[in-house]
């Protein structure tokens, strides 16, 4: 008798984690991928695991053998550098950020509002994606004399200024708080779009479903309210 429970626990275990899909996701998107979890739950019985951080960070813990499934990067340079080092499948955009500059300052426009400012916040270009796209917009009306104000991620900026550490920061569309101020889209100011890729680490019939789900037209249209223009935005 003991031995058939034991068996059973360890056949529900075996399943449970079978139902479940690891994913390592950039902080711009984990709020996106939060609010899509539950029906992409409920409609395929697959739970979604998510940690969250830098871009860089993140294919760094991969490198190191973090058992993640799919990577989900805020840009297309993290998953092309993975892939030459993992091979697999090619990397695929499941969306296309947005990168806002926010301020409790008013202004009229944003290169007044960059000199004006005495601290700004932005992810760390080293790491972050939307660090180093804002941080490009910075050099261009360099010098400044603002103190850069550098954080870990995108997502903890958007902590600092909602604690009121800081008054005018760099964010992800996905994460502008309705209420700020003062609030520039500057996505069409970037060289090239923010191509966000994904990667398979693991492929698996539950990583499939996932990047079907993701990338179909309903959710592409779910995205747009949350901060993202579509895949197929610059075709």
């Amino acid at each position: 008798m003991r031995l058939a429970i034991l068996l059973l626990l360890m056949m529900t275990a075996m399943t449970a984690v079978a139902e479940s899909l690891r994913l390592a996701v950039a902080s711009n998107f984990r709020p996106a991928l939060a609010a899509l979890a539950p029906e992409f739950t409920r409609t395929t019985g697959i739970e979604l695991v998510i940690s969250s951080g830098a871009s860089g960070q993140l294919a760094t813990q991969i490198l190191q053998g973090a058992p993640f499934d799919i990577f989900l990067s805020a840009d297309d340079h993290y998953p092309a550098r993975l892939h030459s080092s993992l091979g697999g499948d090619l990397p695929q955009t499941y969306a296309q950020g947005q990168l806002w500059l926010v301020s409790r300052t008013a202004a009229n426009d944003w290169q007044s509002l960059l000199r004006k400012s005495d601290k700004i916040a932005l992810a760390n270009p080293a790491l972050a994606p939307y660090g180093a796209a804002a941080d490009t917009l910075m050099q261009s009306l360099a010098p400044l004399s603002a103190t850069r104000v550098t954080a870990a991620n995108i997502a903890q900026v958007r902590q600092w200024y909602d604690a009121g550490h800081i008054n005018t920061a760099w964010l992800a569309g996905s994460l502008v708080p309705a209420d700020a101020p003062t609030r520039f889209n500057l996505t069409a100011q970037l060289h090239a779009p923010i191509r966000q890729q994904l990667l398979v680490i693991k492929p698996s019939p539950r990583s499939t479903q996932f990047i079907t789900f993701l990338l179909s037209p309903d959710t592409q249209r779910q995205l747009q309210p949350l901060g993202y223009d579509p895949v197929n935005a610059d075709d």
